[in-house]
C-alpha cells in the first residue's frame, strides 16, 4: 500500500518481517501439513454445512460478536448459539450486507494506517485475531470465548471514542458512573446461569431450543444429578431435532441402564452402533444389557468387539469371562 515507505525500511526491521512470516508459515504446515486442502475439507467431516457455507455464514458471525461487545444483554448471551447457516450471499441477504461491510472496513483501516495508525491497528487486531477461528477450517459456527482476544482493542477504540466526545472532566465521570454500575449488573445477572452446569445448560436450552446438542448436554448433566426421567425427556427431545444422533442414542441407552430397563437400554444402544460401529463404549455397554436379558450369544459378541478394539480394555476381560464361566455352569446344570 505505501511502496516509498517500505522502501524506507532498515535491513533489521525487514529481517525482523521475514523471520515472522517464515514462523507463520512453519505454523501454518504444522498444523495442516504438506496437502493443507485434504486437511481443511477433512474437518467438515461430521459437520452439517459446508466450507462454502461455513465462509459465508461466518460474516454474519463475525458481526454478531461485534455486537455483543456493545450490547452484552445477558439475553443474547449463551452458551449454544443457534446460528442459521449462510447458503449463499443472497440467502439470508444479511450475508452480502455483513460481507460488503467487512471489506469495507478492512480496506478503509489500511487506507488510514498513516493518518490514525492507532484506530487502523485496533480494527485490524479485531479481523485478524478472528482469522483462524472464523475463516476456512470446519470448526464450530460460534462460540463468545472466541471473542476474549479480540475484543481487547475494539473496547480500546470505544474508550478513545467517548474520550474525543466526552472532554469535560465530569462529563467523563458521568460516563463512568453510568457505564460501570450497568455492566457490573448485567454481569451479575449473567452470572446467575452460571451456578452450577446445569443452569447453565437449561439457560442454554432456553435460548437455542431448536439445537439438539445442549438438550443432550443437559440431559448427561441431569443424569449425573441422578436426575433420570428428566434427562430420558432431554434426550428424546434432541433425537426427535436430530434422529441421526448417536451420542443421544448412547446416553439415552445409559439412563435406561441406570433404571434398569435393560430391553430398552439395548434397543438405543443398537441404534448408536448404526452410526458408530466401532464405539468401544457402546459394545461394552450393549454386552452388559444383553447379559442381563440372558441373550449370552450376543453379549460374548459385544465384549469381544469391544476388547478388539481397545485390548487394554480390562473391565470388559473381565465381565466377558465371568460370563463365559456362568453360561458353563449353565450348560452343565441343563445337562443333569
Amino acid at each position: 500500500f505505501y511502496p516509498e515507505r517500505l522502501k524506507q525500511l532498515s535491513p533489521k526491521t525487514m529481517a525482523t518481517g521475514a523471520i515472522l512470516l517464515l514462523l507463520f508459515g512453519l505454523l501454518f504446515f504444522t498444523y495442516l501439513g504438506k496437502d493443507p486442502l485434504s486437511h481443511i475439507l477433512g474437518s467438515y467431516g461430521n459437520r452439517d454445512f459446508t466450507l462454502g457455507e461455513r465462509v459465508l455464514t461466518q460474516s454474519r458471525v463475525v458481526l454478531f460478536y461485534l455486537s455483543l461487545i456493545f450490547l452484552p444483554l445477558p439475553a443474547r448471551l449463551n452458551l449454544e448459539h443457534d446460528f442459521s447457516i449462510s447458503t449463499s450471499l443472497l440467502d439470508p441477504f444479511a450475508t452480502l450486507l455483513a460481507s460488503s461491510l467487512i471489506i469495507l472496513t478492512i480496506i478503509l483501516a489500511f487506507a488510514g494506517l498513516r493518518k490514525n495508525p492507532l484506530i487502523s491497528f485496533c480494527i485490524l487486531w479485531y479481523f485478524g485475531n478472528l482469522l483462524i477461528e472464523s475463516s476456512v477450517i470446519g470448526l464450530e459456527i460460534i462460540f463468545e470465548h472466541r471473542l476474549y482476544l479480540p475484543s481487547m482493542l475494539i473496547i480500546l477504540l470505544l474508550v478513545l471514542w467517548l474520550q474525543k466526545f466526552l472532554q469535560q472532566k465530569w462529563q467523563q465521570a458521568a460516563a463512568c458512573l453510568l457505564i460501570f454500575p450497568s455492566l457490573l449488573f448485567l454481569t451479575y445477572e449473567r452470572n446467575t446461569a452460571w451456578t452450577d452446569t446445569v443452569t447453565l445448560l437449561t439457560d442454554a436450552v432456553s435460548k437455542s431450543p431448536r439445537k439438539s446438542r445442549p438438550h443432550l448436554n443437559l440431559g448427561i448433566e441431569l443424569k449425573n444429578n441422578k436426575r433420570y426421567d428428566e434427562a430420558i425427556s432431554h434426550y428424546h427431545r434432541a433425537l426427535a431435532l436430530d434422529p441421526d444422533y448417536a451420542d443421544a442414542y448412547y446416553n439415552l441407552g445409559n439412563a435406561l441402564l441406570l433404571k434398569k430397563d435393560f430391553k430398552a437400554a439395548t434397543e438405543n444402544y443398537y441404534k448408536a452402533l448404526r452410526y458408530t460401529p466401532f464405539d468401544v463404549d457402546t459394545h461394552y455397554n450393549l454386552g452388559y444389557t444383553l447379559s442381563k436379558l440372558w441373550q449370552f450369544d450376543k453379549a460374548v459378541y459385544h465384549y469381544t468387539q469391544a476388547i478388539r478394539l481397545k485390548p487394554d480394555f480390562i473391565k470388559a476381560r473381565q465381565e466377558l469371562s465371568e460370563l463365559k464361566k456362568n453360561m458353563q455352569l449353565l450348560y452343565k446344570n441343563k445337562k443333569r
